[in-house]
């Protein structure tokens, strides 16, 4: 199942060709259907960065411990045990998007992106030089 951007109407677009995925009330192309995963993955990332402010500092500083991961898992389940110790709102989010597998999907891989790059900003912080104090002579 797909979701239109434009009116939020759901639909199946198992026959249709990726070059004419259009939704059946509002005629609106789906520009998702013309991208590749990793590519909408990227865009999701980039949202939740820029529209959410979930940005690499702010996961390194709040999201330890898997959370990250966690709500990935939760996003392609829907179980509740693999939710994430944080508020409801992730969570009723995305259970209003559950029928779009696809946007399901690419956010758990933003996620996942998104634990990807905290783990690289952990280690590039620990992997700075250490410097210690000198003393002037």
């Amino acid at each position: 199942m797909i979701r239109c951007k434009k009116c939020n109407n759901y639909y199946d677009n198992f026959f249709q060709s990726s070059e004419f995925q259009k939704c059946p009330i509002c005629n609106t192309i789906n520009e998702e259907t013309k991208m590749t995963g990793i590519e909408i993955i990227a865009k999701e990332r980039e949202e939740q960065m820029t529209k959410h402010w979930k940005t690499v500092d702010y996961d390194v500083k709040n999201n330890d411990n898997g959370r990250l991961i966690q709500a990935a898992l939760f996003a392609l389940t829907l179980d509740d045990d693999k939710y994430p110790d944080w508020d409801d709102t992730f969570k009723n989010s995305i259970k209003k998007k559950q029928d779009d597998l696809i946007e399901c999907a690419s956010i758990a891989g933003a996620l996942i992106a998104a634990e990807i790059d905290r783990l690289l900003e952990l280690k590039r912080i620990k992997e700075l030089p250490e410097v210690d104090n000198i003393d002037e002579e």
